[in-house]
C-alpha cells in the first residue's frame, strides 16, 4: 500500500513533497474496503512509523488525533487554495528558504500550523540544497489544479526558486523595491534572465540547423550597441565616502567618551548597542541565498 509512494529523494527521483498526504489517501482507501474499518485502522497505526502520517490518518478518519488544530489549518489552506492561494503562498516561502517561524509571522499564525502544513503537503525543507530537484518541484504544479491556480502556483514558486525571498516579496506580496540597491539588483536579474532566454533562442537556431542570415547580424549589432551604452561604474567613489563617514563617526565616539557631552550621548548609545548580543539569524539551507 504505502510502499507505492516514494518517501524520500534517496529512494527515487520522482519523490513528491506531498508524500504523506498520498500515503494517507491510500490508507483511507484500504480502510474503506476492509470489512472492519476500525480494526484495519488499528493495524495500520501499529505498523506505520511516521508520526505525522499516523496522526493525519486519524484526523482524516474521524478527527480524533493529536494536533487536530494544526491538521485543520493545513487541510484548510489546501482546500481554499484555488480561491485564495494560502497553500501556494506557504509553498513559495518554503522554496525561498524561510523558516516556519518566519512564515508564521508573515501569516499571523503559529509555527506548529506551518510545520504541520509543510510535513503533510510540502515536505521540501530537508532538500532545499538540491537545486535540481527543487527546480522541478517549483516549476511543475501539483496534479489536480485548475489552469488559473496552476499558473499562479508556477509563477510564485518560480520567483521563489530563482530570486529567493526578494522574489516572493515582490511577486507574491507585491512589495515594491524600496532602495536603490534592490532596484538595481532587480534590473540586473531582469537583464540576466532575458540574456539567458536570448542565448537559448540562438542555441535553438543552431540545433535546428538554421542557416545564418542578415537578421543574425542585426541582432548581434543591437546587443553590442546596448552594451556600449552602459555607463562605467565608479568603483572608488562610494568606498571613499564610506571611509570618511566611518572615520567621522569614530572621532565623535571618542570625543563623547572623553568629554561626557550629553549632546554626543547618541554616539555612545550606538556603540553600546553594537556591543550588545544580537539574536542569531536563521540558518539558510539554500546555498545560493545563504547570506539573505
Amino acid at each position: 500500500m504505502s510502499e507505492e509512494v516514494i518517501r524520500s529523494l534517496e529512494e527515487g527521483p520522482d519523490h513528491q513533497p506531498d508524500w504523506r498526504n498520498r500515503v494517507v489517501a491510500i490508507y483511507l482507501a484500504d480502510i474503506a474496503k476492509a470489512p472492519d474499518g476500525k480494526s484495519r485502522l488499528t493495524e495500520i497505526l501499529f505498523t506505520e512509523k511516521d508520526p505525522f502520517v499516523r496522526q493525519f490518518l486519524r484526523f482524516r478518519y474521524d478527527g480524533v488525533c493529536s494536533n487536530a488544530a494544526g491538521f485543520r489549518y493545513a487541510a484548510g489552506c489546501q482546500a481554499r487554495n484555488a480561491a485564495r492561494g494560502p497553500a501556494s503562498m506557504i509553498r513559495s516561502m518554503l522554496v525561498a528558504d524561510r523558516t516556519p517561524t518566519e512564515i508564521a509571522a508573515e501569516l499571523g499564525t503559529t509555527r506548529l500550523n506551518i510545520v504541520t502544513f509543510m510535513k503533510v503537503f510540502f515536505d521540501v525543507r530537508r532538500y532545499l540544497d538540491n537545486e535540481v530537484w527543487l527546480q522541478r518541484i517549483a516549476m511543475t504544479p501539483p496534479e489536480g489544479m485548475g489552469d488559473a491556480e496552476a499558473l499562479r502556483e508556477r509563477r510564485w514558486l518560480t520567483a521563489a526558486y530563482q530570486r529567493g525571498w526578494e522574489g516572493v516579496e515582490q511577486v507574491v506580496f507585491h512589495r515594491v523595491p524600496s532602495t536603490v540597491e534592490s532596484i538595481e539588483a532587480t534590473s540586473r536579474q531582469l537583464a540576466a534572465n532575458l540574456g539567458v532566454r536570448a542565448l537559448e533562442y540562438v542555441g535553438d537556431l543552431q540545433a535546428r540547423g538554421e542557416a545564418p542570415n542578415e537578421n543574425d547580424l542585426r541582432r548581434f549589432l543591437a546587443a553590442r550597441n546596448v552594451e556600449a551604452r552602459q555607463p562605467p561604474r565608479e568603483t572608488g567613489k562610494d568606498d571613499g565616502y564610506l571611509k570618511f563617514v566611518t572615520a567621522l563617526h569614530d572621532t565623535m565616539v571618542a570625543k563623547a567618551e572623553q568629554t561626557g557631552d550629553p549632546e554626543l550621548a547618541g554616539f555612545l548609545a550606538g556603540k553600546n548597542s553594537d556591543a550588545a548580543p544580537h539574536e542569531e539569524p536563521p540558518q539558510r539551507l539554500r546555498r545560493r541565498f545563504a547570506a539573505a
